[in-house]
């Protein structure tokens, strides 16, 4: 009916564009907070104004620690949701099941959200530890320093490498790109020629480049690490090899998966799946 046509052509005019944006603007505050969460001398480095819309803190949160015990399962299944949501959400038999109940346009947009609202969650309750497992000299506190901010400006520039927009949900919901690839073929420029997961190069970086290492941070570093490792080894990997076949074996065989060794990428054109498979 025209009733029916007209409710359709507005969600997918209005409703799913405002969507995608109010959800990538979310997760970009949410990605912020993270950044400082990781890092408290970062923190103090933001103008006094600025403190409270960046709340968290690894090292300094006010959430009650009743035990050594009761912080790292509450830290750990905050975590563990996170890397239990990425697992199943980025699954393509999980696609393949959502986009028959939602618009095609809103999966990322929902995958996105999804792990926003974890991550948010996980970083505003946790428990801080803050005890030094052991301290860097402060010779090098500068060059951690450093070190952490290269990690996590790797992260962001590796996601432009790609499709930035497409991997947050924008392109599909509301059609802006800055790419001119389309996102099926495998691409192995920049960032790509010299390792397969720069993104998640980045994350390990950032998170064990800090001068004191508490308990709390110690165990977000390992466990996040932790999973870093087998959702690129036991799933992404696996996935895009199904799905690409012989030529992202054959890019595995010849570039490294987090640290560049000198080696370059022969195959001429990493498909912005690789990044959405997690």
């Amino acid at each position: 009916s025209n009733f029916q046509r007209v409710v359709g052509d507005l969600i997918k005019n209005m409703l799913v564009p405002f969507f995608g944006v109010l959800v990538y603007c979310y997760f970009f505050w949410v990605f912020c907070c993270c950044i400082f969460f990781s890092n408290d001398a970062a923190s103090n480095l933001l103008p006094t104004n600025l403190n409270p819309l960046f709340p968290y803190s690894i090292n300094n949160s006010t959430n009650v620690v009743d035990s050594v015990s009761h912080a790292i399962f509450y830290n750990s299944l905050g975590l563990g949701a996170f890397a239990v949501q990425h697992t199943i959400m980025a699954r393509p038999a999980f696609k393949k099941f959502i986009t028959k109940l939602i618009p095609e346009a809103l999966e990322r947009s929902l995958f996105v959200l999804a792990a926003s609202i974890i991550l948010h969650v996980t970083l505003s309750t946790w428990r801080s530890l803050p005890t030094p497992v052991y301290r860097v000299p402060s010779l090098f506190d500068n060059y951690l320093f450093a070190f952490w901010a290269f990690g996590w400006l790797l992260v962001l520039l590796a996601t432009f490498n790609i499709d930035h927009f497409e991997l947050f949900g924008l392109k599909q919901t509301t059609g802006f790109t800055l790419s001119t690839s389309d996102g099926a073929s495998l691409q192995t420029n920049y960032f790509y020629k010299f390792m397969r997961h720069p993104i998640m190069t980045g994350f390990l970086i950032a998170f064990w480049s800090v001068s004191m290492m508490s308990q709390g941070h110690l165990l977000f570093s390992c466990l996040c690490s932790a999973y870093i490792f087998i959702g690129v080894f036991m799933f992404e990997e696996p996935d895009l090899k199904t799905i690409m076949g012989e030529e992202y074996v054959r890019y595995c065989q010849h570039v490294p998966a987090f640290f560049p060794t000198g080696a370059t990428c022969p195959i001429p054109g990493v498909s912005k799946e690789s990044q959405k498979n997690r």
